[in-house]
C-alpha cells in the first residue's frame, strides 16, 4: 500500500525517472505539493489592474475573462465564400469511401497503443495506461460505443466534457493573461480522434 501511494505521488509529480525500489516518497510528495502550489490562486488582478483576494473574487474574474475571450463573434459569409471558392482539389471517390468507413478494431487498437503515457486524465479519471492494460477486455464494449456514435452522428455526453486547467506561462502570476488554459479530455474521445487523424 505504501509503495502504491509512493507511485501515485511520483506520477502526479510528473517525475521522469526514479530508481526501482526507491522509497523516497517524501521527495515525490514534496514535488506534488509544489505542483499544486504553483497552480494555486490566492489573488488576481481585475480588469482595472486592481489586486483582488479571496476565492470568490478569483473565480469571478476568471469567469469574466474567459467569457469575454471566448464570446461568439459574427463571421462574414462573403469572406468565407471567397476563401472556399479558391479550393480546387477534391477527394477521389475511393478516398471518400475510405474516410466514411466504420472505425475498425485494428485502427482503434493501433490508436490505443500509440497513446502517450503519464498524461493527466479527463473527467472520467481513466488514463491511457488503463486503456492499454485492459484493451482486450473493454474493446468489444468500446466497439459498441463507436457504432452508436456513428449511427446517431453524435458523441456520448461524457465525450463532450473536459476539465479546463490553467498553466502559468510567464510574467505577473496574478494577471490571468499570463496563464494558458488546456482542456483535459477523456481517452475514449482521444482514441476516436486519433483514428480519424491517422486516416486523414
Amino acid at each position: 500500500m505504501y509503495q502504491k501511494k509512493c507511485e501515485g505521488a511520483r506520477v502526479r509529480s510528473r517525475i521522469k525517472w526514479y530508481e526501482e525500489g526507491e522509497t523516497s516518497s517524501k521527495y515525490f510528495h514534496d514535488l506534488e505539493k509544489k505542483r499544486c502550489k504553483d497552480k494555486l490562486w490566492t489573488a488576481i488582478l481585475d480588469e482595472n489592474g486592481v489586486l483582488k483576494h479571496g476565492t470568490d473574487d478569483v473565480l469571478k474574474r476568471q469567469i469574466e475573462y474567459y467569457k469575454k475571450l471566448y464570446k461568439e463573434e459574427p463571421t462574414s459569409y462573403e469572406k468565407q465564400q471567397f476563401f472556399l471558392s479558391n479550393i480546387t482539389k477534391t477527394l477521389s471517390q475511393t478516398s471518400y469511401d475510405y474516410l466514411e468507413e466504420p472505425l475498425s478494431l485494428d485502427e482503434q487498437s493501433f490508436a490505443v497503443k500509440a497513446m502517450k503515457m503519464n498524461k493527466s486524465p479527463g473527467p472520467d479519471g481513466l488514463t491511457s495506461e488503463f486503456y492499454q492494460v485492459f484493451w482486450n477486455v473493454i474493446s468489444p464494449i468500446f466497439m459498441e460505443v463507436i457504432s452508436y456514435i456513428f449511427e446517431h452522428g453524435e458523441l456520448t455526453f461524457s465525450q463532450y466534457q473536459a476539465i479546463i486547467s490553467l498553466l502559468y506561462k510567464k510574467g505577473i502570476r496574478e494577471d490571468i493573461g499570463n496563464w494558458r488554459p488546456i482542456s483535459l479530455l477523456n481517452c475514449d474521445y482521444k482514441i476516436i480522434t486519433k483514428v480519424l487523424a491517422h486516416r486523414l
